[in-house]
């Protein structure tokens, strides 16, 4: 059979994957020839699946066992999507974890563009994976998306369990009359969960004007249902509030098939296709995704088969998602509930595998447990037709920005969530801050976005690709790979956003700050930034990870621009200087994003959640700590990082509102000045402490020999920007804050 091949279905006693529908085969990319792999194959087709709701490896799945038919089983069907190389290949599987419904482009891949295209059209850029001979791969899963063109759904079973509660969230960036009962947005349309009585008077609407605040109720009498699927407010939603609707809905997919739908389809590639690894890739939701996936124990399929040798989850933080509880919405993006609860620790994450590992027993957790004793709680007794589940522990590497670090939760992944205290590191595990990095990366959307400073746009492309190299070696032939670089307490490196914060204001004169009182309880925070429909289309176009260096640091200080934010009908226009504002604005202290303890009700484990949720005590928010300049002291730096000419950052306020709070935009960092002013090297001075930067991230295998140009290539378009005469790092004209 050839490498990495997929033939009409080949079924295999005990698999879940039973059969493919309307598969079709094309020659990709024209014919071209990658690499020494040669030409590839594009293979579409929709993968059904048949799974039994008793076998171990399914207990969890919240109402699994309501979707069985006569014999037993519950049935459902995704998109599949392939990339195999005609002959030959490297017998290796890279799955990936589609955004929303979108493929995103061939991970790794320099010089294409993000994309929302179908397999047929994707740009493969310079082909990275596609040269070294991997087959890759995409599944659906994700219940709420819509299926079609480019876009890979999955087909969820729907059961009936009467009325029930959920809650839709949303914070608009623009004024809007009404909102749809979804995660819906201008740029987006995902299932609603439509109500069971327009005129139903329990349902109740609170609005807040920062993420951690008390929700405020807003009278019954000024909004209501407009039909099914839609919410209206007399006035309208306004821009910048957080809105929470919290209503019953009859619609009741198993959203945690999704789960089963990736598990599956990347073990029955594998064993059909004879490829000796795969990996897993995700990226923010998908990497969210990931985390899930592993708490859940679902890295072994029914019949007790390994399915993810290694898994890297980029910019996903400490979260998971959306994926299996009742009225699950995987769209959402930061809504507080099941994504916010413990464990958060790779050792916690990885706590079920490894048990199950250890002792060779039965160790699936369901959606929303929260340690050891909850786990051993949640295992049910095994049927008399149950094999043992193994468990499956694969080599994992969590990277993240800045962002996630400031939002609250990404320091989570290595500190004690009680004390904020350096936890050891994982032995199967890796977590690397991408030092002086947003959420958004390299992508050109930023310009449509209403942060306060000017933002920055550094591809991190170059180092996922070497992480992703020294994954593979890790997992294929035992070399260790690079230990863990993120802020430690011990070294100096940690701090919190209270005192980086004071750091930037006592440098500068003026900032966008309204409360510097309600510092003292910020320390030990952590936030959970809202959904908004600019961050969604970004966040989704995350997934691609690929933009062309030379051509996005030509942006790396664009500014929001009124045409754009025209377009996108955005209240807020331009962007402040920080040099005409003696200094960059800052958030306020206490409009920061909040983690919390959170109590979902009695039915929690069991994935049937309470709305609202009760809060309860604060996690402690670390992030990096900063130098005189403003940048940020742990974590890998890309070159332009390392030898910065601007003051680099994982944070950004949104734009200053006459009457609102300054909280944080999400996903965004800013380009800044630097804190001491310092004159800038000689051009050719610079470009050699870049190439210096290069070859040391080369040596410590944080970047591959091939991509050192690249990098050298975008610290210099930076510093030409930076060097025009009486320009600031980053700034565009100064304009008065948005009223």
């Amino acid at each position: 059979m050839r490498g990495g091949g997929v033939r009409r279905c080949v079924t295999i006693r005990g698999m879940a994957l039973v059969g493919l529908r309307g598969e079709s085969v094309s020659a990709f990319a024209d014919g071209r020839e990658w690499g020494t792999a040669g030409a590839y194959e594009a293979v579409r087709a929709v993968a059904e699946f048949t799974v039994d709701p008793a076998a171990a490896a399914n207990r969890g799945i919240v109402d699994l066992e309501r979707a069985a038919g006569e014999d037993g089983l519950a049935r459902f069907e995704a998109d599949l999507r392939v990339l195999r190389p005609r002959a030959g290949g490297n017998g290796d599987l890279v799955f990936v974890v589609p955004n929303r419904g979108l493929l995103g482009g061939v991970p790794f891949s320099a010089g294409a563009p993000i994309q929302l295209a179908d397999l047929d059209t994707l740009d493969a850029g310079d082909g990275f994976l596609l040269a070294r001979g991997w087959t890759v791969a995409w599944c659906g899963w994700q219940w709420d998306v819509a299926r079609g063109g480019a876009s890979v759904g999955l087909t969820a079973p729907t059961v009936d369990v009467g009325p029930g509660w959920l809650r839709v969230e949303f914070r608009p960036d623009t004024d809007q009359p009404d909102h749809p009962l979804s995660d819906s947005s201008p740029f987006f349309a995902f299932t609603d969960f439509p109500t069971v009585g327009v005129d139903d008077p329990d349902a109740f609407l609170t609005e807040r004007l920062t993420p951690d605040e008390a929700p405020r109720p807003v009278p019954r009498d000024r909004w209501r249902f407009v039909d099914a699927t839609t919410v209206a407010l007399d006035g309208g939603f306004r821009a910048f509030h957080w809105y929470t609707l919290t209503y019953r809905t009859s619609l009741c997919p198993v959203v945690g098939t999704g789960l089963l739908a990736v598990r599956d389809a990347a073990s029955w590639l594998r064993r059909t296709g004879g490829l000796a690894h795969a990996f897993a890739f995700g990226v923010s939701q998908s990497g969210r995704f990931l985390r899930q996936f592993l708490y859940e124990n679902r890295n072994v399929d029914e019949t007790g088969a390994v399915v993810f040798d290694g898994v890297l989850a980029h910019i996903a933080g400490a979260r998971r998602g959306e994926f299996n509880h009742r009225y699950a919405q995987p769209s959402l993006t930061h809504a507080l509930g099941f994504a916010n609860l413990p464990p958060y620790d790779t050792a916690g994450l990885l706590a079920p595998a490894r048990a199950a590992a250890a002792d060779g027993g039965v160790t699936t957790v369901g959606a929303a447990s929260g340690g050891a004793a909850d786990r051993e709680a949640a295992d049910h007794e095994k049927a008399d037709h149950d094999v043992d589940l193994p468990g499956a522990v694969p080599k994992l590497f969590l990277t993240n920005s800045s962002w996630e670090y400031w939002r609250g939760d990404g320091a989570l992944a290595h500190i004690d969530p009680e004390t904020g205290e350096d936890l050891p590191d994982d032995p199967d595990a890796r977590v690397f801050l991408l030092r002086g990095t947003d959420h958004f990366g390299a992508i050109t959307l930023k310009k449509f976005m209403p942060a306060a400073n000017p933002t920055h746009t550094h591809d991190v492309g170059p180092i996922l690709r070497a992480l992703f190299i020294a994954l593979v070696e890790w997992v294929r032939a035992g070399v260790d790979p690079p230990p863990s670089q993120v802020p430690r307490w011990k070294d100096g490196t940690a701090s919190t956003r209270d005192a980086v914060l004071k750091q930037f204001a006592a440098t500068t004169a003026t900032t966008a700050t309204t409360d510097t009182a309600d510092t003292a309880d910020t320390a030990d925070t952590a936030d959970t930034a809202a959904t908004t429909a600019t961050a969604d289309t970004a966040d989704t176009a995350d997934t691609a990870d690929t933009a062309d260096t030379a051509d996005t640091a030509d942006t790396a200080d664009t500014a929001v621009v009124d045409t754009a934010a025209s377009a996108a009908g955005s209240i807020a226009t331009g962007v402040a200087d920080p040099a005409a504002t003696d200094g960059p604005w800052l958030p306020d202290l206490d409009a920061l994003n909040v983690t919390r303890d959170m109590d979902l009700g009695p039915g929690a484990e069991s994935g049937i959640g309470r709305w609202p949720p009760v809060f309860g005590a604060a996690r402690p928010a670390v992030v990096a700590a900063v130098d005189a300049d403003g940048n940020e002291t742990a974590g890998v730096a890309l070159p332009v990082v390392a030898v910065p000419v601007a003051a680099y950052t994982g944070w950004n306020p949104r734009r200053p509102v006459a009457g609102l709070p300054n909280p944080l935009y999400e996903f965004l960092g800013s380009m800044l000045p630097l804190l001491t002013g310092s004159a800038l090297p000689a051009r050719d001075a610079y470009e050699s402490m870049v190439r210096a930067a290069a070859a040391r991230l080369v040596e410590s295998r944080f970047l591959m020999a091939e991509d050192v140009e690249s990098t050298v290539r975008e610290a210099l378009t930076v510093y030409d920007r930076a060097a025009v005469p009486g320009r600031s790092p980053g700034a565009e004209p100064s304009i008065s804050p948005a009223g």
